[in-house]
């Protein structure tokens, strides 16, 4: 009975060793790794032109320490002397962590990349688009990452992710529905941003007659301000659908017609020279 528990007790302390000494081994790998991003890497994006890479670099730099020291204690786990059920739980939270992680690092890349394209290039137009939309193309990627986050978690528990979807897409359609005015007038405004038929500041006149400078080209309506310094709101699928005339466009010179009436006895061409 004494050798059998000796014989127990020494096979735990031999796997708990291992344990610790993978932990161990990815701990340094893990630190390896962060200091050589922060060393050599870094080093070789300060060289390049542009400072989208160093950004990139310094987010996912400490998510990958986390990956790497993740996958450690997964190792760590199985090399334990537990019972299967609990391997398999602790082997769950580690995959969770971790796919959370992975969405970070997207996420992360994401905004590093929307950042520097609206400080380097956004800035730099008398465009809309970037101003109008960026926060919204933020939002929808953080959301579609964040759900395939969700899908991968879930079909890794083996539930049922046709069922997950179904819903997603039944919701979708009913919100499209319910808010088909409102899309239809995002879809617009995105058309006038691109086409550009007019700008901010130009002076434009409707079809119905009215006539006033654009004061902003929204995601739902533009505002413009009339001759009578009041504010017209528009729907921006009726700028689109609709003939709309840039009195600015393709320059700021105003022309008019003016009919002038001369006597007949008057000298015609006398009159056209003068």
């Amino acid at each position: 009975m004494n050798i059998k528990i000796n014989e127990n007790l020494k096979l735990w302390t031999e796997e708990i060793f291992y344990a610790a000494l993978i932990l161990a081994g990815f701990w340094f790998a893990a630190r390896f790794a962060r200091y050589f991003f922060a060393r050599w890497v870094s080093r070789f994006t300060k060289r390049t032109e542009t400072e989208l890479d160093d950004k990139i670099i310094e987010a996912v730099k400490s998510p990958i320490y986390y990956i790497i020291l993740l996958f450690g204690i997964s190792l760590a786990i199985s090399e334990l002397p537990l019972p299967a059920k609990i391997i398999s739980i602790g082997d769950g939270i580690v995959y969770v962590f971790g796919v959370f992680i992975g969405v970070f690092i997207c996420y992360r890349v994401v905004n590093v990349f929307l950042a520097w394209y609206t400080r380097n290039v956004a800035l730099k137009t008398d465009s809309q688009i970037e101003r109008e939309f960026l926060p919204l193309i933020e939002k929808v990627i953080f959301v579609f990452i964040l759900i395939t986050g969700l899908i991968v978690v879930l079909k890794h528990f083996n539930y049922d992710i046709l069922s997950l979807v179904t819903a997603l897409g039944v919701a979708s359609m009913a919100i499209g529905l319910a808010a088909k005015d409102t899309l239809a007038n995002m879809i617009s405004g995105f058309t006038l941003m691109l086409d550009r038929p007019f700008r901010v500041g130009d002076r434009i006149q409707l079809a119905g007659g009215e006539t006033g400078d654009v004061m902003e080209i929204g995601l739902r309506c533009t505002r413009i301000r009339t001759m009578e310094s009041n504010m017209l709101v528009v729907p921006n699928t009726e700028l689109v659908n609709t003939k709309v005339i840039n009195q600015c466009f393709p320059d700021n010179v105003m022309r008019a017609k003016a009919k002038v009436g001369i006597a007949y006895s008057s000298d015609v061409e006398k009159a056209k020279k003068i």
